[in-house]
């Protein structure tokens, strides 16, 4: 005997966001963030901050266009 499937479930995640057309985007975006978060552990556990006086917004942002 097989289990009925559940009526109250429906498509996937990626499904969705094909469908609303925003999938490569997301993806882009939840990359980005797995990086920055992998590369702030790396810099923890070294124990290496960012260069004195240096901000975020004094660095380009590259694959970013300007807009």
């Amino acid at each position: 005997m097989s289990k009925p499937k559940n009526p109250h479930i429906g498509g996937s995640l990626d499904d969705f966001l094909k469908e609303e057309g925003i999938y490569e985007e997301t993806q882009t975006q939840a990359i980005k963030e797995v990086v920055a978060w992998q590369l702030a552990e790396a810099m923890k556990a070294r124990k290496l901050s960012r260069a004195p006086g240096r901000t975020a917004q004094d660095e380009p942002d590259a694959g970013e266009s300007a807009a």
